[in-house]
């Protein structure tokens, strides 16, 4: 049963972090498209005054077309991302309900983990895990089994005893020392035990190949559990490089997209190269949200794969 909250738990975190990158897409998208929009604007009118080239409204009005048939698409996608995690929704009278479309995602903040709170997760998986639980259970169960099927190989020693009566039906014809009395009893013993035991021993022996295979089966799953838990935290320390990383990037690529702008009010640069400097610049954005969303998911599989749901879960 935990094993079963955890999956639907994991799968209703995977689902939200969907939702956000969907939504984090289309806002940026958004921006763009204001921005080209408003370029678009500016530039026609220098153009319809002669201070520009008309090619150049062109060109600014094609960036303007191509960001607007990339928002049709990702609303699309958002629109999808929000009735799937709708499925995870209930109020309180146990009704499902849908995520509204006004709602927004809050915006994560970077609580990584720790090489301390790593530790606790792995030892926390090797003792408290599900399956691991749910395994030495049924090993218990096992060893009960075959224990039983161990005493079936014993001899069978049945010891009955009867106390002998004359009955009403004789009563006037048998003398009265014949009645009901202490010395007058029947012992009865019965030994049994089979020649061959050959069921009992095959009973046996299949009792002691599933405990050691029920054994088996929690070693691996021990030993795969750790794995996981290990991989998974490698990979958020990965994440933890690469969104430091792409946040620097972010950051040389406005510094770029700023001098650009600069050297087109100074007639030195292009629309195309401004066009360019800023796509770049959301690109980069729209990676960095699917980095945050890759790791948070990943931070969910790592308490689940440990057997929990939390930091604070027991």
């Amino acid at each position: 049963r935990v094993k079963q909250i955890n999956e639907v738990w994991l799968q209703a975190a995977k689902d939200y972090w969907n939702w956000y990158y969907s939504y984090q897409q289309n806002q940026l998208i958004r921006e763009g498209v204001a921005l080209a929009d408003r370029r678009f604007q500016a530039t026609a009118r220098r153009a319809q005054i002669g201070d520009q080239a008309p090619i150049d409204s062109v060109e600014a009005q094609i960036t303007v077309q191509d960001r607007l048939f990339q928002g049709e698409q990702l609303v699309v996608e958002l629109q999808n991302a929000r009735l799937v995690l709708s499925n995870h929704l209930w109020n309180k009278d146990g009704q499902p309900v849908e995520l509204p479309t006004y709602a927004a995602p809050q915006i994560p903040v970077r609580d990584t983990v720790s090489r301390a709170e790593y530790q606790r997760l792995a030892e926390q998986a090797a003792a408290n895990h599900p399956t691991l639980l749910k395994l030495s259970a049924k090993n218990v169960q096992l060893g009960i089994e075959e224990r039983y099927r161990r005493e079936m190989l014993k001899p069978k020693i049945n010891v009955s005893g009867t106390l002998i009566t004359q009955g009403n039906f004789y009563q006037s014809e048998v003398p009265s020392y014949y009645g009901f009395g202490m010395d007058n009893h029947k012992v009865a013993v019965d030994f049994a035990f089979p020649l061959f035991l050959r069921a009992e021993r095959g009973k046996l022996q299949y009792a002691r190949i599933q405990l050691k295979e029920n054994q088996l089966e929690r070693q691996q799953s021990q030993r795969t559990i750790g794995t996981q838990v290990n991989s998974v935290y490698n990979t958020l320390k990965a994440y933890e490089r690469q969104l430091a990383l792409q946040a620097q990037t972010i950051v040389n690529q406005r510094i770029l997209l700023r001098a650009e702008l600069a050297k087109f009010e100074l007639g030195e640069s292009t629309i195309f190269l401004i066009n360019a400097r800023e796509s770049k610049l959301i690109d980069l954005r729209i990676k960095q949200e699917s980095l945050r969303a890759s790791y948070e998911k990943s931070r969910a599989e790592l308490y689940y794969y440990a057997g929990t749901r939390s930091a604070n879960a027991e």
